[in-house]
């Protein structure tokens, strides 16, 4: 028979831990009326250890702690049923009837062993197994309506809940019973499983997620298992020797080292092998996501990253649509990269759909299990925040709806969403696990590291490539340079021996035009070539405009228009002056060439607007437009038009449109083209307000 001291210590240390659980989620925010109700029956049944373990402390036969500790116990149904009815929403009519008909049990058992016995001579037997009816029967009651709830109830995940709630809740009920059955006198184990049955209700509260539990319980049949493996080995090599103090002691240090060497791989071996056998199919997904996050850290292609974490989940089994997205060079979307099953968006705009991406800046993580139940738990809070959130979390579910995700984990640079992958196994309502949540988040962070690294290889890749095109581009153009100057100088000899009339005169005026149009497609070859060095200062876009337009007017044709529309609150911007204008002199030139010989040029000013640009992060932009009315560009052609001498002009070089991207993108910006197919084009040059100067003038390097 255990002493009552064991009794005391396992109440003492319930009644702590069960205050602590209760507390924890009083400080919680936002608060729940789940936590509300959680708290109250925990603290209900920290009272009752405690004043049963003071009962027993101070004695049986104390009056005060034995009126305190009935008065107890005999709350303890009502709230266990208020818990339930709150936990599983149970608003029926059998659920109000029980939490009815245990308050007014509640009061009469009370009446009945507490005031009644100082006026009456009641039996104590007759009012202890009154109150072990009640209380035992007011529980037995509440566990029915799970049993009730269970049977009512179609989802899957629900019933895995309600089943794994209905067993837990009987274990521990069952033990208690035990306890206080005469002559079984272990007062203690009861205690315990009452303990472990909270922290259950504790992890069912706040995780909200089956497979959580699950894991939960995994993880507890680890630890017990790894505890008594390590109190196997320690009873092994101490057991046989307690008897003898000299050896017993020996013996404990030889122990504790073996443990100490043991200690970690035995942890992990028990740790495999229970997650295998109980848990195999997850086991194997997480093996499978290291060995991807291994794979990642050897690519640099950015392509490849996203095709081989494409494939390696389709790999896994584990999922039925998975997708990949990566920013867009202006920053302004998100692309598919890269997808599984169904095809989801082609692209995700950041400003249309800002609401799951601030999600995720704050979350880091958006689920759509998670997002329904703060849906469902918003449905009868009016209030203008909650109104507010709904609003959001449905804009979420819509958008994860249309990513088929039923997880969205980003690919972070910094603070900046770089990209993200989609996922989700439809034949399940919470496909992945939180420790596999976890692992997802893992490889998507070596995905950033990676895509990264990317970024950084190519823009080597390409100061390699430029560097040697400059090393080519100057001795091509010097060899060629050459003859052009001697063919050409020839041909002004032939035009001035045979002045101004004969074939041999046309002839040679088309070898000097021929060779200066050649001339300046050596010069641009050079000037794509060579890579950005200019210097920048404030400039005042409007007034460059201005000049710009000015210069070009003179030798427009009479029936080609410019209009301007100037922003006056245009801000000042940090760039190349010079450069800038080159831009705005080709693009220029460019639609007017388009329009032929009749139509109108506009040219704009806008501020205001703000981009992400990969690496710069969030940055004021102002805008420049060039709207023709024109032909427009064919489809076909949008794709190519910034790709070097690609053009769809019998007499170009294909070089302008390149040059003046490779110009913007040094100075911090970019082009944009919008195209009306037969109602003309718009390209918009964006640039920084502020080129984040070095103080030599420089533009920083990336």
């Amino acid at each position: 028979m255990p002493t009552p001291w064991i009794r005391i210590q396992s109440a003492l240390l319930a009644a702590v831990l069960i205050t602590a659980l209760a507390v924890n989620l009083l400080l919680r925010r936002p608060v729940r009326r789940v936590y509300q109700e959680y708290a109250v029956l925990a603290l209900n049944l920290a009272l009752w250890f405690l004043t049963d373990a003071l009962h027993a402390l101070l004695g049986f036969e104390n009056a005060v702690f034995d009126t305190a500790r009935l008065l107890v116990a005999t709350a303890i149904p009502v709230t266990t049923a208020r818990f339930f009815q709150v936990l599983m929403e149970d608003h029926s009519s059998g659920a109000l009837r029980l939490k009815r008909t245990l308050l007014g049990l509640g009061i009469l058992t009370g009446i009945g062993v507490v005031v009644v016995p100082r006026f009456v001579g009641i039996p104590v037997w007759l009012q202890v197994g009154g109150l072990f009816l009640y209380i035992f029967g007011g529980v037995t009651a509440s566990l029915f309506r799970i049993r009730t709830k269970l049977r009512d109830t179609e989802s899957l995940t629900e019933r895995g809940r309600l089943t794994s709630l209905l067993v837990a809740g009987g274990i521990a009920g069952s033990m208690v019973f035990l306890d206080y059955l005469p002559g079984i006198g272990y007062f203690f184990f009861g205690n315990i499983f009452v303990m472990l049955f909270l922290y259950f209700l504790f992890q069912i509260v706040t995780k909200l997620r089956l497979l959580d539990l699950y894991e939960f319980l995994g993880r507890a049949v680890v630890t017990v298992t790894f505890a008594l493996v390590i109190a196997t080995i320690f009873l092994f090599l101490t057991g046989f020797w307690r008897d003898r103090g000299d050896l017993f002691v020996f013996n404990t240090v030889i122990a504790a080292l073996v443990i100490d060497i043991l200690f970690e791989p035995l942890s992990s071996s028990v740790n495999t092998w229970i997650s295998r056998f109980l848990f195999g199919e997850r086991f194997a997904f997480a093996a499978n996501l290291e060995q991807l996050q291994v794979e990642l850290t050897k690519t640099v292609d950015a392509q490849a990253i996203v095709q081989r974490i494409v494939a390696a989940l389709d790999d896994s089994r584990r999922v039925t649509h998975a997708s990949v997205y990566l920013l867009s060079t202006d920053g302004r979307r998100y692309e598919l990269a890269a997808y599984s099953g169904s095809m989801p968006l082609r692209s995700v705009g950041r400003a249309q759909q800002r609401t799951i991406f601030e999600m995720l800046e704050q979350e880091k993580i958006v689920t759509l299990d998670l997002t329904n139940h703060n849906l469902k738990a918003l449905r009868f809070v009016e209030t203008l925040e909650a109104e507010a959130t709904r609003e959001r979390l449905t804009q979420v579910k819509r958008i994860l709806d249309e990513l088929y995700a039923g997880v969205v984990i980003p690919f972070f640079s910094g603070d900046l969403i770089v990209g993200f992958m989609a996922l989700n196994d439809d034949r399940l309502r919470e496909p992945y696990s939180s420790d596999e949540i976890q692992l997802l988040h893992k490889v998507a962070t070596q995905a950033a590291i990676s895509l990264e690294n990317s970024m950084i290889f190519d823009k080597l890749r390409e100061r390699d490539r430029l560097a040697a095109l400059g090393e080519m581009s100057a001795g091509l153009a010097h060899e060629i340079r050459n003859p052009l100057g001697a063919i050409k100088g020839a041909a002004e000899l032939l035009v001035d021996s045979e002045g101004e009339a004969g074939s041999q005169t046309e002839l040679a005026t088309v070898i000097a035009e021929e060779v200066d149009r050649l001339n300046v497609v050596v010069s641009q070859f050079l000037h794509f070539a060579k890579p950005y060095k200019g210097r920048l200062e404030e400039v005042d876009l409007n007034e460059l405009v201005q000049k710009t337009v000015q210069f070009l007017e003179p030798d427009l044709p009479e029936e080609i228009g410019i209009d301007t529309d100037y922003d006056p609150a245009l801000p000042a911007v940090w760039t190349d002056p010079e450069m800038v204008r080159t831009i705005f002199i080709n693009l220029a030139l460019n639609a007017c060439e388009a329009m032929g010989t009749k139509g109108t040029l506009m040219v704009r000013t806008l501020s205001g607007h703000k981009t992400r640009l990969v690496r710069r992060g969030l940055t004021d932009m102002v805008v420049v437009q060039f709207q023709d009315t024109g032909p427009g560009v064919d489809a076909s052609d949008l794709e190519h038009i910034f790709i070097p001498f690609y053009t769809t002009k019998s007499s170009g070089t294909g070089l302008g449109l390149s040059i003046c991207q490779r110009i913007i993108k040094g100075l911090g910006g970019y082009i944009e083209v919008q195209n009306n197919t037969g109602q003309g084009a718009t390209f918009s040059v964006y640039v920084p307000t502020s080129g984040l100067p070095t103080s030599d003038g420089q533009l920083p390097p990336d």
